[in-house]
């Protein structure tokens, strides 16, 4: 590969090394010229004493005897020893022949003409074609005489002059220093793609990085690799490494016609990896394939059958506000069109054609057909003035836009006085959306351009605020919560937080905390997250152990409490693991009981203790309650759901009656499918698995097996009391005392109802002591029990009758005919079994037992 290079310095050698002044690429088996004639990079490229005519080149600056000169789209400049007056910036014609001073490459004029009109007036820049063009008005500059022996250049030109012209064959040195991103990684092409060019422009380059590192455009970059060449004839910088600066610097693209775009063939000039800019008339859309051809005027063609250079809009987006180019509509437009210079090929590198590859949707401005309408655009989301902040810190704006003449050809988004960004935008449903991150500000601008350039724009005020406040231990109780990364330390920091901003929702990580905490009014409290979650659904399944509140190491009465000032049913605990509490785990006093739901409550006293001022709806739901003195303990005016939960192994609470479920005070909650097992009071107390004293409450469809008590092993009732037990299935309960009841122990003026249950081998089954008040009423219930099934009580219209129950001891089977034919059908309770059931139905199946286990 013939590469011009620089010899300077690190610095200066680090840019030209990879760009030279224009490169060549080689392929297998060949070697292009650098190159065609009528260049300065040709004419750099041959010996002394060769004739050369420069055509169409850029007068940059004169410095007496010398004209310097350089090709348009390049700022490799070329000395001329010409004295003659021309004024900067036209364009001329030199003929002459090459020399060299000072190490320098120069050209001694014998003939010099300027590019004119009809009227001897300079024109624009006249298009550089595969031969020089014959241009109808050229003007003669007369010259001044040249000595034999060329005048010295000026010192302050030749360090820059030997930077650009000193030739070299090698590979370039690496690193690269200080390289311009035009097209971003992961941003504007392939995620391991992107395109750099030195400050002085006069060579582009495709980078290819397989590493994470992302770089924007506009960066400043340094890159450590090899050079190689694609299979599409395409020089690239193998890259092992770079690294980005902070600084920005834009470029602006170069204007160029067709034929100066780049290939390998050497017929055309070398411009490949530099950001260019073409303008002309569409000859072809290909939407299916992402490209069309843009006629110059200059008949460019590729094989193809399509006339003028081929445009290229086939990103590769890799993240969600990259948009899709939105192609042009009709052969009949005019458009400029920007992008990176590069090549293809179609016959296995046979033969190589130019190919421009359009960045972004601003690549594309449509100046023909006439559009004379602004684009309108909405902004729908956020639909008010209040924008709700996500825990992943990001907000989806979004909304439509649309362009009755060319179409909208991109829209952007603004935030206060920041950058305008691209949004991703689909041009069948018209709909935009952009992802804001760290929404902290106050204000939207949403602007839309069309193909013309026209644009229309909406704009509103709002305010921030967070869904959720984020607590976590690698947190700190002075950032604002709102996201994990910006979480609190504590869970009461937490609670403040979100009392003051009005939020409804507290989500805690994994980690042990150890504080008491209150929570307030409509507040939710949720653990089991790992500190990246987004959403509830994010967090693992049930059960959760990661959010432990733990009162073991700190002097606290509590795990939680739950205070007088929860009046809604928004207030919720879910998801923690709640334990070591001296006296509570979770204590409700007041008027409500939150949802509690999804958690483990364990070593505490009393697990959930419930005391409220007037009866109350609140739901227990799903949750392990064990190894607690107490498990679920309801003073007084307790009125809530208890479901679903599995609570076991509590005991050795010496000072009230029941372990398991406690009911006192005209607290008559509904207790339905909870599996209540192995729970054990302990001393000369009573109810093992549910108390219910001067209590009332609705006992249906649960589990109570394997619980002790001194009396009433399964449930103790007394006081002046009317609960109804119904659907229920005890198994191998115990009464310490011998004959007082294993299953169910009724006294004083209580007056249960008890149907449809299983009462099976446990010590005893339902007593009564002689001179109880009250009437108790037993009816169809299947009894089948190791000592007396009743004692003191009439059976009514039980059975007795061996249930046929499954090896756990708690399902029916298709063997269990006596006791499931004979269930009682009343609206209120049943008749059914523990998995819900119908046991009136012929072939029941045996069920798995309840999931929360």
């Amino acid at each position: 590969m013939r590469i011009l290079l620089s010899r300077f310095s690190v610095l200066a050698a680090c840019l030209i090394a990879v760009y030279g002044l224009l490169l060549s690429c080689s392929v297998a088996n060949a070697d292009y010229p650098l190159a065609r004639a009528g260049t300065v990079s040709h004419t750099l490229s041959v010996a002394d004493d060769i004739e050369v005519v420069l055509d169409a080149v850029r007068l940059d600056h004169s410095c007496s005897p010398y004209l310097f000169v350089r090709d348009p789209w390049s700022q490799v400049t070329l000395p001329v020893l010409a004295s003659a007056e021309i004024h900067k910036d036209c364009f001329i014609e030199v003929t002459g022949h090459t020399a060299t001073v000072q190490g320098i490459r120069i050209v001694i004029a014998s003939q010099v003409r300027q590019y004119v009109d009809s009227n001897d007036q300079p024109v624009p820049i006249p298009p550089k074609t595969a031969t020089v063009l014959s241009w109808p008005h050229m003007l003669d500059i007369s010259l001044a005489q040249v000595s034999t022996n060329p005048m010295p250049i000026p010192q302050d030109l030749c360090e820059s002059l030997n930077l650009m012209q000193t030739m070299e064959t090698e590979s370039p040195a690496f690193p690269l220093t200080d390289l311009i991103v035009t097209a971003g990684r992961g941003d504007d092409f392939s995620s391991n793609t992107f395109y750099v060019e030195p400050e002085g422009r006069f060579a582009g380059r495709k980078v290819v990085y397989t590493g994470t590192t992302v770089v924007n455009r506009d960066a400043l970059v340094s890159i450590t690799g090899t050079e190689d060449v694609d299979t599409n004839g395409e020089p690239y910088i193998n890259a092992t490494d770079f690294t980005a600066t902070t600084t920005s610097i834009r470029v602006k693209p170069i204007m160029v016609v067709g034929r100066s775009l780049a290939i390998s063939d050497g017929d055309y000039l070398q411009t490949s990896g530099l950001l260019v800019r073409c303008f002309g008339k569409i000859t072809y859309v290909d939407t299916a394939n992402d490209y069309f051809y843009l006629d110059d005027g200059l008949s460019l063609n590729d094989g193809s059958g399509h006339t003028g250079p081929k445009v290229s809009w086939n990103l590769q987006a890799v993240s969600g506000n990259n948009p899709e180019v939105v192609p042009p509509t009709s052969t009949a437009w005019y458009l400029y069109a920007t992008g990176i210079c590069s090549s293809e090929t179609t016959d296995s590198g046979a033969t190589y054609h130019p190919i421009l590859r359009l960045r972004r949707q601003e690549d594309i401005i449509v100046k023909n057909p006439a559009d004379t309408a602004n684009p309108t655009v909405t902004l729908t989301n956020p639909s008010g003035i209040q924008i709700s902040v996500s825990p992943n810190n990001s907000v989806q704006l979004g909304g439509t836009a649309m362009d009755s003449e060319t179409g909208v050809a991109y829209v952007q988004v603004k935030i206060d006085g920041g950058d305008w960004h691209t949004a991703f935008y689909d041009a069948i449903t018209h709909a935009w959306r952009y992802a804001w991150d760290n929404p902290t500000a106050t204000h939207i601008w949403v602007r839309a351009m069309d193909f013309a350039g026209h644009t229309g724009d909406v704009q509103r005020d709002v305010t921030v605020k967070p869904q959720v406040i984020c607590v976590s231990k690698t947190g700190n109780d002075s950032n604002n919560g709102w996201t994990w990364s910006q979480a609190k330390l504590t869970i009461q920091a937490g609670l403040d937080t979100a009392n003051s901003q009005a939020v409804r929702k507290v989500w805690v990580g994994a980690g042990a905390y150890n504080e008491h905490v209150t929570l307030r009014e409509s507040e939710g409290l949720y653990g089991g997250f790992a500190g990246t979650e987004t959403s509830l659904d994010g967090r693992s399944a049930f059960p959760r152990q990661s959010s432990n509140l733990d009162s073991s190491f700190v002097a606290q009465q509590y795990s939680y409490v739950i205070s007088s000032q929860v009046v809604s049913s928004y207030t919720t605990v879910d998801g923690f693991t709640l334990q070591n509490g001296s006296s509570y785990g979770i204590r409700c006093f007041g008027t409500h009981v939150p949802t509690i739901i999804n958690n483990k409550i364990l070593h505490n006293q009393y697990g959930i203790y419930l005391d409220l001022t007037y009866p109350s709806n609140g739901w227990i739901h799903l949750n392990y309650v064990y190894e607690n003195g107490s498990g679920i303990y309801c003073v007084k005016n307790v009125s809530i759901i208890v479901e679903d939960n599995h609570i076991h192994d509590n005991g050795n609470l010496t000072t009230r009656q029941g372990v398991g479920i406690a009911c006192y005070q005209s607290s008559s909650p509904t207790i339905n499918r909870n599996w209540i097992e192995n729970n054990n009071v302990g001393g000369p107390y009573d109810g093992g698995g549910i108390c219910c004293y001067d209590s009332s409450p609705l006992i249906c469809d649960n589990v109570l097996k394997g619980n002790e008590a001194m009396r009433g092993g399964a449930i103790y009732i007394s006081g002046v009391c009317s609960p109804i037990i119904a659907c229920n299935t005890m198994s191998r309960n115990v009464n310490a005392a011998t004959g007082n009841g294993g299953a169910v122990f009724i006294s004083y003026s209580s007056s249960p109802t008890i149907a449809n249950n299983v009462i099976y081998q446990n010590n005893t089954g339902v007593y009564r002591p002689t001179g109880s008040g009250g009437t108790a009423t037993l009816t169809h219930n299947c009894s089948w029990n190791v000592g007396a099934n009743y004692s003191g009580v009439a059976s009514g219209n039980d059975f007795v009758a061996n249930p046929y129950l499954a090896v756990d001891e708690v399902h029916l089977t298709i063997n269990s005919t006596t006791c499931r034919d004979n269930a009682y059908a009343t609206q209120v309770y049943g008749p059914n079994d523990i998995d819900c059931e119908a046991r009136t139905k012929n072939g029941l199946r045996i069920l798995e037992r309840m999931s929360i286990e």
